[in-house]
């Protein structure tokens, strides 16, 4: 055992899967090496953070949950395919899995539900974290009961994971994770903080579904991928599920959104029906392989791609691509996969 101390722990932010995943390595390690959070460090998987993650030195006692594999992480968990960022990386961890706390599944649905899985009998509260954790995976795994319960569901779990959508205040991931850490999902979606986030998210959700209800802003390519272009709004936001509002039986969505500072690609399989989706992640992680510099990652089900404005490459080249490599791995689009939600 380790000594009594602080360390410092890196989350993928804004995600409630991440955010989820920190409370419970906390309780964990508090519970059994005395460890507190001293610094608390949102990570995303932006261009610039992912070509740096391996040349930056993590502290001594450092935490990393739902992120990019690091050698210097003591306490790493993460589901990615696509979280080894080279071989040399892949191969530190097969080192060092049985000598740390390294908790790897790429076949996991969540961050979270890996960690509780394996840790849940040293919980100092089973019953919080474990509904933290249900909610967790359901948001992460996009396994939700209907569009509308995505866009709009009533829950604690999704109102806290809705409130994330009105900024990137690393500020709030940190209040966040303190109050995750002492309280149940209720109070803390009932924080008003929370509440007043929430919504404007939801405010702005609804504006963006009506500007693409007039504007004619989406269409379905192939039969059966709908792709969107828009441009940031200031108050609205189209949600990564507003696609299948308007076309339920497609298969999957490709969404371009530009700011003045970056473009931003997000694909995703239809949660809605039942097939087997093409490795979206890989598909994002091989961008580099066209358009040099250009890496993205995610899941098998749902990945994205960060294009700043300065890039060589305009977003709506990346865009096609993306589309033309979905198109020619899913040997079943346009071939009639059951629905199976509405």
């Amino acid at each position: 055992m380790m000594p009594s101390s602080e360390c410092s722990v890196y989350l993928h932010y804004p995600c409630f899967d991440g955010l989820v995943s920190a409370a419970i390595a906390w309780d964990f390690l508090e519970s059994s090496q005395g460890w507190r959070p001293g610094a608390i460090c949102p990570v995303n998987y932006g261009s610039d953070q992912r070509a740096k993650w391996l040349t930056t030195a993590l502290p001594p006692q450092s935490v990393v949950v739902d992120f990019l594999y690091h050698p210097d992480a003591f306490f790493w968990a993460d589901h990615h395919a696509t979280t080894f960022l080279n071989e040399g990386t892949r191969l530190d961890y097969e080192r060092h899995k049985h000598e740390r706390w390294l908790l790897y599944d790429s076949k996991a649905t969540s961050c979270a539900k890996l960690l509780w899985e394996h840790l849940c009998s040293a919980s100092s509260d089973p019953g919080r974290y474990a509904e933290m954790a249900y909610w967790a995976d359901r948001t992460d795994s996009a396994r939700y009961d209907s569009v509308k319960e995505a866009l709009f569901g009533s829950q604690p779990g999704l109102k806290i994971a809705r409130s994330l959508s009105a900024s990137r205040d690393d500020g709030y991931c940190e209040f966040l994770l303190r109050h995750l850490h002492a309280e149940t999902l209720a109070q803390v979606a009932a924080l008003p903080e929370v509440a007043t986030r929430e919504r404007d998210v939801w405010e702005r959700t609804q504006n963006g579904l009506d500007f693409i209800r007039k504007n004619k802003r989406m269409a379905l390519r192939n039969g059966d991928i709908v792709v969107l272009e828009v441009d940031e709004m200031p108050g609205t936001i189209v949600n990564r599920y507003s696609p299948y509002e308007f076309y339920p039986d497609a298969r999957y969505s490709v969404a371009l959104t530009r700011s003045a500072k970056d473009a931003s690609i997000l694909a995703m399989r239809n949660p809605w029906r039942d097939f087997e989706s093409v490795e979206l992640g890989k598909i994002f992680e091989r961008l580099g392989e066209t358009f040099a510099g250009v890496k993205g990652g995610g899941h098998q089900r749902v990945a994205a791609v960060v294009i700043p404005a300065n890039s060589q490459y305009e977003p709506e080249v990346i865009l096609s691509e993306i589309v033309d490599q979905i198109r020619s791995k899913d040997r079943g689009l346009a071939s009639g996969a059951k629905f199976i939600a509405s």
